[in-house]
């Protein structure tokens, strides 16, 4: 019996699609248009930590029941380079320049939702894809 192992290589494209709306009484969120940043972004690596609340009931020292409360992810991702997409979406900021690139940004903008994709390259050839639906 062989086991081929699938390893992690390289982040070969990195995608996110902005929330734009959640049903207030299911909690399924709506999504916009995909939108894949640029190669010249170049994505190097990811944390992701999970947000939210764990519930546990315990019985004669055992847990019998537990739930968690997502509440998204907190991510770092460290790229190469910023996009002007990545500016707009995720940093609410405008361009206010046709020239040399220069933002404005609102103090008042809500901090936007968003889910994440993150393409990786692996040594079976056959790749991995990553989603974290709420950062």
């Amino acid at each position: 019996m062989s086991v081929t192992a699938r390893i992690p290589r390289t982040i070969s494209r990195i995608g996110y699609a902005m929330i734009t709306s959640t049903d207030q009484s299911t909690g399924k969120d709506t999504y916009g248009e995909v939108k894949l940043l640029p190669h010249i972004a170049g994505g190097r690596e990811y944390t992701a930590e999970p947000q939210g609340e764990t519930y546990e009931v315990w019985a004669d020292g055992l847990a019998v029941y537990s739930e968690n409360a997502n509440s998204g992810y907190e991510i770092q991702l460290t790229t190469v380079a910023i996009t002007d997409d990545v500016e707009e979406d995720w940093y609410r900021k405008t361009i206010t320049s046709d020239g040399a690139a220069e933002y404005a940004t609102s103090d008042t903008a809500a901090a936007p939702e968003f889910a994440l994709f993150i393409l990786e390259e692996t040594t079976d050839g056959i790749g991995k894809v990553t989603f974290f639906g709420k950062c």
